[in-house]
């Protein structure tokens, strides 16, 4: 897998020295990508102090194309996503 996207918001201020916690879930999976959301958050706040997002493409090994998830990937990604609203 390779990251093709990734992009990030700050709406604070992030020093080394912050008590980090990061939230991560998968937001939705098409045939050979997966796009992810992760939010930071600070110091035990509810509020996150950042939100991005990040894509992971499946490659062939032979042809170093887009190729469709493995079944085992696939059921694994699908067990972790969020339930509908």
């Amino acid at each position: 897998m390779v990251v093709v996207e990734n992009g990030c918001r700050y709406h604070r201020e992030i020093i080394f020295t912050d008590r980090l916690e990061m939230g991560l879930r998968v937001e939705s999976i098409g045939t050979s990508s997966v796009r992810y959301r992760l939010a930071a958050f600070l110091n035990g706040s509810d509020e996150a102090a950042a939100d991005g997002h990040f894509i992971h493409v499946f490659i062939d090994a032979a042809s170093k194309r887009p190729a469709p998830f493995p079944a085992p990937l696939r059921a694994h990604l699908e067990s972790i996503l969020p339930l509908a609203a």
